[in-house]
């Protein structure tokens, strides 16, 4: 164990020592304190203390919180009462254990008195309830009180890829209730040859047989190590290596600081020596290595928006690999064809911003 682990089961013992010991340690005041006064002590020192150094977080309590810890506290206070003055007429080992029996009953009791027994669904999108319930794993019959929200949440998303978010909360005392956000498609993502949708958490939404139309970016990756419905796309990377998906991004923000913001549909990060962005889904932007890619940018953005050097509704490929100049090759369209022969124009760094 690490010594973190070793202080954390130090400091539990510690509490389990302190805690059984003031049985006998009320016990004994007993003698000279009646049950009432000493529970009033007892707790009264403690919400002050407890009062001075939680002081700023009391005053956002809103009257909700108030009246709920008040309900606690009074049957808390209750409680305590009871056990105190049973301490009276029986020994602290008795009192001790009879007071400790609630870690069994707690469990079994509400084993019997909160069954499922309905969901309340909340959401829209293109799976039924029926789908979301069985997806759950949550069954009619199951104990409220033990589901495991958090892995039925999970479960959900991973097996109904088109939900983005659920929140799952039990209703007491027999219902169980889901709330679920329909994912966005955003991203058109290419790995190893595969095409398929995500959202804009790169969670892969649906595998495609062809490449996606209606998309706000296409990217090509290499070979992922997670590419499944359900699952965020991940890539196994070595020591000191940055992700593809790190490529991605770095890239996109170096290219939101130039003109090219807002206008760039697609991105190539699958070969991280040949980098290229889409521009304008006309205009193939050749990169190069990421080195430089600041001045590459500027140089590509320039000559973009230079209309004497790239006509604004032109096709074709502008590569910038080199920051001192930049190579238009006009193309076509991919439902065009033409036998016609093509002139390369180079574009200075001067030429791009004139």
């Amino acid at each position: 164990m690490t010594k973190k682990q070793w202080i954390a089961d130090g400091l539990l013992l510690a509490a389990a020592i302190i805690w059984g010991s003031a049985f006998a340690v009320v016990k004994n005041t007993l003698d000279s304190v009646p049950p009432s006064m000493m529970i009033a002590l007892r707790f009264g020192i403690a919400a002050l203390i407890s009062g001075v150094i939680l002081r700023k977080h009391l005053r956002g309590l809103t009257r909700g919180q108030v009246l709920m810890g008040l309900l606690v506290g009074v049957l808390t206070g209750l409680a305590y009462i009871v056990q105190t003055v049973g301490l009276q007429d029986t020994t602290a080992g008795k009192n001790a254990f009879l007071t400790t029996i609630y870690v069994l009953l707690v469990p079994f009791g509400s084993a019997v008195l909160f069954r499922v027994e309905g969901f309340s669904l909340s959401g829209e999108g293109r799976y039924d309830g029926d789908e979301i319930v069985s997806a759950s794993g949550i069954d009619i019959g199951d104990c409220l009180m033990w589901i495991n929200l958090s892995k039925a949440e999970d479960r959900i998303t991973k097996k109904l890829p088109y939900i983005e978010t659920v929140t799952i909360k039990r209703k007491l005392p027999h219902t169980v209730s889901i709330e679920y956000k329909q994912a966005k498609v955003f991203y058109g993502v290419c790995v190893d040859g595969t095409w398929a949708l995500t959202d804009t958490k790169y969670k892969v939404i649906e595998l495609l047989d062809s490449e996606p139309e209606n998309v706000s970016q296409k990217i090509k990756f290499p070979k992922a190590k997670t590419f499944e419905p359900g699952s965020v796309l991940a890539f196994d990377v070595k020591d000191g290596e940055e992700s593809p998906l790190d490529t991605y991004k770095n890239l996109m923000a170096e290219a939101e600081k130039t003109s090219l913001k807002g206008k760039v549909t697609g991105a190539d990060v699958s070969d991280p020596t040949a980098l290229t962005l889409t521009y304008d889904g006309r205009i193939t932007i050749k990169l190069g290595a990421f080195t430089d890619i600041s001045d590459k940018l500027k140089l590509a953005a320039g000559a973009v928006e230079n209309e004497d050097r790239v006509d604004s509704s032109e096709y074709g490929t502008l590569d910038a690999s080199i920051t001192d100049e930049a190579y238009f090759r006009p193309g076509t369209k991919k439902s065009e064809t033409t036998s016609e022969e093509r002139t390369t124009a180079e574009i200075s760094p001067e030429q791009a911003v004139e």
